[in-house]
């Protein structure tokens, strides 16, 4: 939820921010990964308005599609890595944080047309946690005259903690975009 944070703080308070970075960003909610539109319905009446903590609201029982634990690395060791830490949190997530998750990509995407920040989106091709389609959408649709988008071929959604070999192209890309505007 990274890239939606990112692009609401910079929203928020421009002055703040020389650019922004956007690593496989979730500007927006593929209609592929999103449940169907009756259980959004049922998710918002349960858990009030959004900032709330309605009815059933702070259960870990959010419906989810996938398998999140194999869609983020392809590394075998970097799986090993990540599902073994002690901080993973490996339920579904509370009603409320799905229903936060889609008020700000929502807020996100009606906003894309007047983002104007420079900034640098990065997305694996192969991602199936956000759609890389997504971040194409948000190359297209910001107005910003200063902006990059780099599609790295065959790369799951952890650009940055995966494939040693991969991570060190993405930081790199990432590192030479800061360096030409700082």
């Amino acid at each position: 939820m990274g890239g939606a944070v990112s692009f609401l703080a910079y929203k928020r308070k421009p002055s703040l921010f020389s650019g922004v970075v956007f690593v496989a960003p979730m500007c927006k909610i593929s209609d592929a990964l999103k449940p169907p539109q009756w259980i959004i319905n049922l998710l918002l009446k349960v858990t009030g308005p959004v900032g709330s903590n309605g009815f059933l609201g702070y259960l870990p029982i959010a419906p989810t599609k996938n398998d999140f634990d194999n869609l983020c690395n392809k590394d075998i060791i970097m799986k090993d890595l990540c599902k073994s830490t002690p901080f993973l949190n490996d339920r579904n997530p509370r009603l409320t944080t799905a229903r936060e998750l889609l008020h700000a990509a929502s807020t996100v995407s009606t906003e894309l047309d007047s983002f104007d920040a420079p900034f640098l989106v990065q997305h694996g091709k192969a991602d199936m946690v956000t759609d890389p389609k997504l971040s194409q959408e948000l190359y297209n649709e910001a107005k910003s005259e200063d902006k990059t988008i780099k599609l790295y071929d065959g790369m799951y959604h952890a650009l940055m903690a995966d494939v040693p070999s991969e991570t060190e192209i993405v930081l790199n890309d990432s590192i030479q975009w800061v360096l030409k505007r700082v």
